[in-house]
């Protein structure tokens, strides 16, 4: 994910994940149906998907390994389930 965003956007960010996850995951790969809000502090995204739990752990994983190794942070998961997850991420 860290040459994509690089090479599509130009910069590793907050945003840039957030326009990598929206385009592939929700886009082009179509595999999850996404949402975003943003408030001053923070950026939620919440994904559902019809592909039960495993796809929501792999996801979670994912989501997790690709924020750390890029951008050095940690997201939120507020809630996940076997047909949804919902995570935040500081802007900072």
């Amino acid at each position: 994910s860290k040459e994509v965003m690089l090479l599509l956007f130009g910069e590793l960010s907050v945003d840039a994940f957030k326009q990598f996850f929206l385009m592939f995951l929700c886009g082009y790969m179509n595999w999850t149906t996404c949402y975003e809000v943003e408030s001053e502090d923070y950026l939620e995204i919440r994904a559902s998907h019809n592909m039960g739990e495993k796809w929501s752990q792999f996801v979670k994983n994912y989501v997790e390994a690709s924020l750390e190794s890029t951008l050095g942070i940690m997201p939120e998961f507020k809630y996940v389930s076997n047909l949804s997850l919902v995570f935040r991420l500081k802007k900072s």
